[in-house]
């Protein structure tokens, strides 16, 4: 899951931040913004769901340095 979670960031990343540099534009049409803005809520989103997944993960995997009973 942490190479996946990696793949996933790494463009998520990039779309987060173009779509932040659109917005900061002052010459978008209104539906230019929506789109940038949908772009970017859709993103958020994502990346929230990313990260817990990755803390589901983590929870569900066995800490390799924990005490064996």
């Amino acid at each position: 899951m942490a190479h996946l979670g990696h793949e996933l960031r790494t463009p998520l990343t990039s779309i987060l931040g173009f779509s932040e540099i659109l917005l900061s534009q002052e010459q978008l049409t209104d539906a230019q913004r929506n789109f940038c803005e949908r772009i970017q809520t859709s993103a958020q989103q994502l990346q929230r769901t990313l990260n817990h997944m990755t803390d589901l993960s983590r929870m569900d995997t066995p800490d390799e340095n924990a005490p064996r009973s």
